[in-house]
């Protein structure tokens, strides 16, 4: 580390300056948490190690699971793994009264967070972040576009099938379409789309989308019913 040297700090120096600063936070039992966050990370690149005991290479990927403050983005703690065992254990640290203050846990759609999640946190609602159902939403586009060409055709979608040559149009936002690229799906669909079925799956698609960006629980109801579009 070159920097530190021209301001007068050496590189141990500026490490010991953060380890005391990190000292000094507060723990997540000092922080009255209303929402939880809960995610799962990959820190590095998947490894492969040779295993001394059978000579084999064996694959090692390093994930981590991250807790944050939903109404500060503080990051409360990080552990290894990513299953409910790291989040039960992490959860498990904290006080009872600490973890029964908690009304909204975020997760992605995982099974082993929830198991670990609804027995220990048991005030909590248990939420599905934006990104991931919107995920959700594009998979099915894919699946029934995939469907229907095997179906109707016999074969994989190929270059020349206008849903497979403008199958990324088909993921994106509708509401952020240009003219001409709104223009280019309805051909899309005119053309390539025999029973209407990707269609219906694009619009079931956009509108959870729709919903998921009202402002407030009675608008989101109002959108859900097909009202206010």
């Amino acid at each position: 580390m070159r920097w530190p040297a021209r301001f007068g700090w050496a590189g141990g120096g500026v490490q010991r300056a953060l380890s005391r600063a990190a000292a000094v936070l507060a723990g997540p039992e000092h922080r009255l948490v209303a929402r939880l966050g809960i995610d799962e990370h990959r820190f590095r690149r998947v490894r492969s190690f040779r295993d001394e005991a059978t000579g084999g290479w064996r694959r090692v990927e390093p994930w981590m699971v991250s807790f944050v403050d939903l109404d500060s983005g503080a990051v409360l703690g990080l552990v290894d793994g990513r299953d409910s065992a790291a989040v039960r254990g992490w959860l498990l640290e904290r006080p009872r009264w600490w973890r029964h203050r908690v009304r909204v846990v975020a997760i992605d759609p995982s099974a082993a967070f929830r198991k670990a999640v609804k027995p220990l946190l048991p005030h909590a609602m248990v939420a599905v972040d934006h990104w991931h159902l919107v995920k959700l939403g594009n998979d099915a586009v894919t699946r029934v576009r995939q469907r229907v060409a095997q179906q109707y055709k016999g074969r994989r979608g190929r270059a020349t099938d206008l849903a497979w040559a403008h199958r990324l149009l088909l993921l994106r936002a509708g509401d952020r379409l240009s003219a001409r690229a709104l223009a280019r799906l309805k051909a899309v669909l005119a053309g390539d789309d025999p029973t209407n079925e990707i269609g219906a799956a694009w619009g079931v698609k956009e509108q959870l989308r729709q919903v998921l960006t009202a402002p407030n629980v009675a608008e989101a109801r109002t959108r859900w019913r097909g009202r206010g579009w």
